[in-house]
């Protein structure tokens, strides 16, 4: 087939000290100071970095969801012990009840922070389907 040429050249900006992959604009803007910019010539070059890019992104991504759960995973476990607390001390066993369910609900619903995300080009996710 040989090399296949784009008419809208994609643009990304690659930082080599912490390897994060940023997309471009325009292929004749500048990149910002640190930067390395690549303009890429073929759509395989393109999907070279468009992949690094979204690693780049998916790591970013789990560190975030990490370091949330560093902060919000104490205070669902606080919660859920404050529930049994309350539902051990109820009154009577309408409050139990009510108190069995929320706890249950609570354990039922899982790590909401568990999913999976991936970004694409727009002109990736219009070829891919998504």
């Amino acid at each position: 087939m040989g090399n296949v040429q784009l008419s809208h050249k994609p643009t990304f900006f690659y930082n080599a000290t912490n390897g994060a992959v940023w997309q471009g604009l325009f292929e004749w803007q500048d990149a910002p100071y640190g930067w390395r910019k690549i303009v890429c010539t073929s759509a395989h070059e393109a999907e070279i970095w468009s992949d690094r890019m979204r690693q780049w992104d998916r790591s970013m991504h789990e560190m975030t969801l990490e370091q949330r759960e560093l902060v919000e995973g104490p205070i669902r476990e606080e919660m859920r012990s404050e529930l049994r607390h309350q539902m051990a001390n109820s009154r009577n066993n309408v409050n139990r009840d009510f108190l069995a369910r929320a706890l249950e609900t609570l354990n039922g619903q899982g790590n909401r922070l568990s999913y999976r995300r991936e970004s694409y080009m727009h002109a990736e996710a219009y070829e891919r389907g998504r």
